[in-house]
């Protein structure tokens, strides 16, 4: 079973745009996971898409109506607003609810991990076992002595914590990529490898550098805590959403069948589908 962690649907007006993100076009669940049907998906999760804010109302209700292929909602809220483990408490009162992901790039954001303003957070996952997802572009460092702090709080490092930015090479994109791979050492820590095409875009389907760099990745940590995800639909930019499957699928011959079996979805299936003790409440 191929479980594609890293999706966004939403229902957005087209060109909308909540938070200074940018623009997302409408995708409804029914149409991504036709979508996914196509590439060969069988399951997805749900990432609440930064151009939605902090509302996860359509994440969950869609999750809800079409849980038969949708595993469940990666969400978010403002890890400093006040109130903080009563809106944590609301969203895990959800069925479909999974872990909070929080995005830490921006002007207001980027410096709330080295300065302890989303400690709160990692003391109510560490008080009731969600997962945190973070996406800090080029902060590994940081993450792992977060991660040290916190060992005993599951964190999956979004996107390999690198990020696209247009104009730049695969050469440059990967310029801290063993950083990257320090980070993935540690026993806490999970590596979402959904940014392999993007970080390559220039080069086109098969990505040789990500190859290359997936290489060096799986031969330091192994395949035991990767976990693979597409970023659709934002990977179209750079493959189809066939191709960032196949990517894994059919490129990576580095990789043995229960390896790829592994990445593709029994990773985050025994991890994180099914919520651990301690959760709140329901």
């Amino acid at each position: 079973m191929i479980v594609d962690t890293h999706v966004h649907y939403n229902d957005l007006p087209a060109g909308h745009a909540k938070a200074g993100s940018v623009a997302m076009a409408h995708l409804s669940v029914d149409e991504l996971l036709e979508h996914a049907s196509d590439a060969g998906i069988d399951k997805i999760v749900q990432v609440t898409p930064f151009a939605a804010g902090f509302d996860n109302g359509y994440s969950l209700r869609a999750a809800e109506e079409r849980s038969d292929r949708v595993v469940g909602v990666l969400g978010r809220v403002d890890p400093i607003g006040s109130d903080l483990e009563d809106r944590v408490a609301e969203f895990f009162s959800h069925n479909a609810a999974l872990g909070l992901r929080f995005v830490l790039f921006n002007s207001w954001s980027e410096d709330w991990l080295r300065d302890g303003k989303i400690d709160s957070i990692m003391r109510l996952a560490d008080q009731n076992n969600f997962p945190v997802e973070i996406f800090m572009p080029y902060a590994s460092p940081d993450l792992q002595r977060m991660a040290r702090r916190f060992p005993s709080v599951r964190i999956i490092a979004d996107h390999m914590q690198i990020r696209h930015v247009r104009g730049i090479g695969p050469r440059d994109t990967f310029r801290y990529w063993d950083e990257t791979v320090s980070l993935a050492r540690e026993p806490n820590v999970w590596l979402k490898v959904s940014h392999f095409p993007e970080a390559a875009l220039a080069e086109g389907y098969p990505f040789p550098t990500a190859l290359d760099r997936f290489r060096e990745l799986h031969s330091e940590v192994g395949a035991d805590r990767l976990i693979w995800g597409s970023n659709y639909p934002p990977v179209a930019r750079a493959c189809s959403y066939r191709q960032s499957v196949d990517f894994v699928r059919k490129e990576c011959g580095f990789l043995s069948a229960a390896e790829k079996d592994a990445i593709l979805g029994t990773n985050f299936m025994s991890e994180f589908a099914v919520r651990k003790d301690r959760w709140y409440a329901q």
